[in-house]
């Protein structure tokens, strides 16, 4: 390795090393090389660190390739809850990061596909991570579920919570009250997957700093369907700020991926683009770090109602303050918020921004 030069060390060699990587990243997954092997590749190649982090696994290797055996993990990374994160160190470069996520995360689930399953992983919670992913065989699956006895008739909706922290004792007591019957549950990283029985109760106490998203309804054989709609919705949530309900709909503490139909697409888009550069997200960061007080709050309520003094009634203001903070907006974002192309603008941009890393 040391007659390697350093990949991504110079912007007029970018497209080259793209190519090289690109070329011993698919030498791998042609070869159905194990994971650990991939990260050894991979960290070797970059001579950078590199972790993996793959449904509680976790792999890391030093710059030289060298598996980093009893190491601490890196901890779920700035895609908490998704199957696979990949984190290099140090960092790529804006640019070359982003491209070479993408390659790194899907040759991973491809490899994983053709992985068995360890044994040392088959503990109850590694075997619920297992069925989320979607990587098991149909057998493996089918085991699983007899053992946690859902047979092909069971229905099961998936559901996802966040911002736990050190509340693991909060979180594990919303999801009991999920549900008459037992739930179950494992954690993803820092995400909380937790399984109901049938269609779950979403009158719900959420613990100050958690939100849920609730996936659909499916077949348990489809389980990683409703996980993934589940983290879907989460991305819409927002955290609870009291610990008891009801919450209103505007509040986002308990978001159903029912309700957010087609602004589902939204959330693909902030995956695969950087929405922060957009122009609107930009100006709406602008405002969200500004010296103005629940700007956004205000102007979720702007787009969500039909008035100024509607919207001021949301947020517990005076309508005049209200206006003015409507006006410091139009300024600073360049187009008029209370016509209805400009509500329809101004939410738009709120949700991608709330979908942005900005945010």
């Amino acid at each position: 390795m040391d007659a390697f030069h350093s990949l991504f060390t110079d912007e007029a060699d970018f497209a080259d090393d793209l190519f090289t990587l690109s070329t011993v990243i698919d030498r791998q997954v042609e070869d159905r090389v194990g994971l650990a092997e991939f990260v050894s590749q991979v960290a070797g190649r970059l001579r950078r660190g590199v972790s993996l982090h793959a449904f509680g696994r976790v792999i890391r290797c030093a710059p030289d390739g060298r598996l980093l055996t009893g190491a601490p993990g890196a901890g779920p990374g700035r895609r908490t809850g998704l199957d696979v994160d990949i984190r290099i160190d140090p960092p790529l470069a804006e640019q070359a990061a982003r491209l070479v996520d993408q390659r790194l995360t899907h040759a991973a689930r491809v490899l994983l596909h053709h992985e068995p399953m360890p044994e040392e992983e088959r503990g109850f919670a590694e075997k619920l991570r297992w069925l989320l992913s979607a990587i098991a065989t149909g057998e493996e699956r089918r085991a699983i579920r007899r053992e946690i006895g859902w047979d092909d008739q069971s229905r099961v909706t998936v559901l996802a919570v966040s911002g736990v922290g050190d509340n693991q004792g909060g979180a594990e007591r919303l999801a009991a009250s999920m549900s008459p019957s037992p739930v179950v549950m494992a954690y993803v990283g820092e995400v909380l997957a937790v399984v109901v029985a049938g269609r779950p109760r979403l009158e719900l106490d959420v613990s100050e700093g958690m939100s849920v998203g609730v996936g659909e309804e499916v077949p348990a054989s489809e389980l990683h369907t409703s996980w993934r709609s589940a983290l879907t919705a989460l991305r819409y949530a927002m955290p609870s700020r009291r610990n008891r309900g009801p919450y209103r709909l505007f509040d986002a503490v308990i978001v159903d991926v029912a309700n957010v139909g087609a602004l589902r697409v939204l959330a693909d888009v902030a995956g695969q683009s950087d929405v922060s550069e957009l122009a609107d997200v930009r100006g709406l960061a602008a405002l969200a770090g500004g010296d103005l007080p629940n700007m956004l709050t205000v102007l979720e309520a702007v787009a969500a109602t039909e008035s100024i003094r509607q919207a001021a009634q949301l947020v517990h203001m005076h309508h005049n303050t209200v206006a003015q903070r409507v006006r410091d907006a139009e300024a600073a974002l360049g187009y008029p918020l209370t016509e209805p192309y400009g509500r329809t603008r101004l939410m738009v941009g709120l949700i991608l921004y709330r979908l942005s890393a900005e945010a």
